[in-house]
């Protein structure tokens, strides 16, 4: 899984990188084309995660009864609801350019609310998934949860992602078996022909919420439209490969920077404390990691736009490498060892929908790393979910 992403984030980049340098060029502040200190490093993070997973001792998981599951099934189905009554209220007032348009600061409790729990679905959605590859089957309570997260991710549709989560929960319901049976030719075929569909529907809904309905038609209407497009998505998700390359090559050892790393993050969470606590004359400055990294990446200014900077990148955000490096690496395992946890007995098919859509449950974990040092980020609470989630087993096997 963690060898998806780096494929996803880094490998199919160096691929194409000599085709799409043109088009980085025009978005990134991009110096040269060398590529070596850039393999190099991901080697060497590569080869040190898988040294120290070899080291780690396992820790051995807590049971809990069949009664206390199903308690905690039914919270969780209670939770789902009032956050598909959240996805009622956001659709209402408003629609998928909300990212583009509304910053979260200044919208109403109940939508604030609403983002602030969605980190905490997708870990949802990630166990129950991991319950149907243990159990080969979902119980009527868990796809009851799963209809709500759908209805709620269609109303509240306002990123090119929430398409692909649509796909996985729908397979998940009505084509279980993609996930841990072998699949035949014609069967793989069938996917994929599907899933390319569904990412010309994931492009079109990515570009609707920038330039409109309209706009976004007009990239598939001639073959110099799709091939420029094609360009301008390899460009798009390159950033976290385009801030490894610059951060490793310019700002290795920029105290300044790393320094401010940390500042920022106490400032981020003076702004969350006094917005909670309804103080006036709340700083309006965006104090992000991802916003200084959009300042170091990109050619065009903007002046609330952020771009994070990936797994990889993020090492270089953090101040006295080395040790910033081996902060990241142990990130990256407590990630990957709790995935591993919650498959039982290591006994799955790894094929590729799977992985994938392993991967895609866990990107936002992998790809910002550094929000861990914003104690009141709703990421944060995911990710405690999730790591502690990782040691539960039901004592009960027959549910």
């Amino acid at each position: 899984m963690f060898l998806y992403y780096c494929f996803v984030t880094y490998v199919i980049q160096l691929l194409f990188f000599d085709y799409i340098f043109e088009s980085l060029s025009f978005k990134f502040s991009l110096l040269d084309d060398t590529l070596t200190y850039v393999v190099l490093f991901e080697i060497v993070f590569i080869s040190l995660v898988i040294i120290v997973n070899g080291i780690l001792p396992n820790i051995k998981p807590v049971y809990i009864t069949k009664k206390l599951f199903n308690i905690l099934v039914r919270s969780t189905l209670i939770f789902m609801f009032v956050y598909f009554l959240l996805s009622v209220n956001f659709y209402m007032n408003y629609d998928m350019s909300f990212r583009h348009h509304i910053r979260l600061r200044d919208v109403g409790i109940p939508t604030k609310l609403l983002f602030s729990l969605l980190p905490v679905t997708k870990v949802i959605m990630f166990c129950i998934f991991v319950f149907l590859l243990n159990n080969k089957r979902l119980t009527k309570s868990l796809k009851a949860i799963l209809w709500l997260l759908i209805f709620s991710t269609i109303l509240t549709i306002n990123s090119s992602f929430d398409i692909i989560r649509l796909l996985i929960l729908f397979s998940i319901i009505f084509f279980p078996g993609i996930f841990f049976q072998d699949l035949s030719l014609n069967k793989l075929i069938a996917y994929l022909v599907l899933s390319l569909f569904i990412l010309v529907g994931v492009v079109y809904v990515g570009y609707a919420n920038k330039i409109g309905s309209d706009g976004a038609i007009e990239l598939f209407t001639s073959f110099e439209s799709i091939i420029h497009t094609f360009h301008q998505v390899l460009a798009r998700i390159s950033t976290s490969f385009v801030s490894l390359k610059i951060l490793l090559e310019g700002h290795i050892f920029n105290l300044d920077m790393q320094l401010n790393t940390l500042l920022f993050a106490f400032e981020t969470l003076k702004q969350k404390i006094s917005i909670l606590l309804s103080i006036g004359n709340v700083d309006s400055a965006l104090y992000t990691v991802n916003r200084v990294n959009y300042e170091i990446l990109y050619n065009t200014p903007n002046e609330t736009a952020g771009a994070s900077p990936g797994l990889l990148g993020s090492v270089f955000h953090l101040p006295i490498f080395p040790f910033s490096l081996l902060f990241i690496v142990f990130y990256t395992l407590a990630i990957i060892r709790s995935a591993n946890r919650y498959v039982e007995d290591g006994h799955l098919k790894h094929n590729l929908v799977l992985m994938f859509s392993f991967m895609f449950m866990l990107f936002n974990f992998f790809e910002s790393p550094l929000m861990i040092l914003t104690i009141f980020e709703p990421t944060n609470l995911a990710l405690f979910i999730f790591y502690i989630a990782s040691f539960v087993r039901v004592r009960d096997s027959s549910l």
